[in-house]
């Protein structure tokens, strides 16, 4: 069975009579967004939500989407050969978008975003000290064992006590004042 895979983009268009914060806030808790990366969905240029999705994915995302109040688009790309037929999602009516409460209704859990070359959220840098690997060496014999690769245990020495000598308590001896009881 042949499938039409598409790619779904996000230029800022809303659809009318929506609230524009309120979109940015649904769109923002929907994907998880910072505000820079709310502000770039609503740069005027068309920034890719979701690469290669399948009729299925296209139809929750446009659906989650229409019910926020923003316009998604969707560009076909090349069509896919499958071996299993997949239901395919009805496409987004009107009667699917609640008007009166923009919730989402009957919305996926969770939708993913695949980030465009880190246009939508900038990639963390990590700061990773050089590795020091010249204590490292490899086996160079082919009949070896984990054995041959633990670290020899060398006992701890045995302290020599000869000259030390225990001495019986003299009772006799007094107490000395800083020992006494308070």
């Amino acid at each position: 069975m042949t499938n039409t895979h598409c790619d779904l983009y996000f230029d800022g268009t809303l659809m009318a009579g929506t609230d524009p914060a309120l979109v940015r806030q649904q769109l923002a808790a929907l994907f998880k967004l910072d505000a820079a990366g709310v502000e770039r969905l609503f740069s005027g240029q068309p920034v890719l939500v979701r690469a290669d999705a399948d009729a299925a994915t296209a139809a929750k995302f446009e659906l989650a989407f229409a019910r926020i109040g923003a316009v998604l688009q969707l560009m076909p790309i090349a069509a896919v050969v499958e071996e299993t037929p997949t239901p395919v999602a009805p496409a987004v009516t009107e009667k699917a978008v609640d008007r009166a409460n923009p919730r989402f209704i009957d919305a996926p859990e969770v939708l993913t975003v695949l980030p465009q070359e880190g246009f939508i959220e900038q990639e963390a840098v990590v700061n990773m000290s050089a590795l020091d690997t010249s204590y490292l060496s490899l086996v160079t014999e082919t009949n070896w064992s984990l054995e041959d690769c633990q670290i020899p245990i060398t006992p701890a020495p045995i302290a020599d006590l000869s000259h030390l000598s225990l001495a019986a308590i003299d009772s006799t001896t007094p107490k000395r004042k800083d020992s006494e009881e308070l």
